[in-house]
């Protein structure tokens, strides 16, 4: 993504204290809640909270899709907006 740019080796970082005991690493974009330009996942269990995370991410946009959008406009929300990835993870980290 060009979000971002690296100018190191990040396992350097990732597999060293503290981030190597975190399972789900996600940069945030100022004050715009999280960004998914990058993120990194590391011994995640199946039925752990970085998976579901993820998978939550990717399962919502197609239950939108499911009922056509209904819930989206019934509540006047820009359904192609909610399809976004970025808007995706802010929404599953709020939830």
């Amino acid at each position: 993504d060009a979000d971002i740019t690296l100018i190191n080796d990040p396992y350097r970082y990732l597999k060293a204290p503290p981030f190597n005991s975190y399972h789900l690493i996600v940069h945030q974009e100022g004050d715009f809640g999280l960004n998914c330009g990058m993120y990194y996942v590391q011994n995640a269990q199946p039925d752990g909270p970085a998976v579901y995370f993820l998978s939550e991410v990717t399962h919502r946009p197609l239950r939108y899709k499911d009922d056509e959008y209904a819930w989206l406009k019934e509540h006047n929300i820009n359904s192609q907006c909610e399809m976004w990835e970025q808007h995706q993870f802010n929404t599953v980290m709020e939830s």
